[in-house]
């Protein structure tokens, strides 16, 4: 959250969050809701959310140098695409 404000610095980016809210429907008031509201979910909220969402079954590694360097440590980890 220390960071929310500094994406106001910037008239632009003030714009952009006046376009989100319009966008999306949110009430007048939502950004000055915000802070409060993202922290009052616990770490056990998003424990359990992360669990549900985030399964290995659908996990997905990208890795960007040369292949036969570091295909031998990614073979380890399950099947390779190339």
């Amino acid at each position: 959250m220390g960071s929310f404000a500094l994406r106001l610095e910037q008239p632009s980016q003030v714009i952009t969050q006046s376009y989100l809210r319009y966008r999306y429907g949110f009430s007048a008031d939502y950004w000055e809701r915000y802070p409060v509201k993202v922290n009052s979910v616990s770490a056990a909220e998003i424990q359990a959310v992360a669990q549900k969402y985030l399964t290995a079954e659908r996990a997905q590694i990208v890795a960007v140098g040369d292949a036969a360097r570091i295909r031998p440590a990614l073979d380890k980890l399950g099947k390779v695409e190339a």
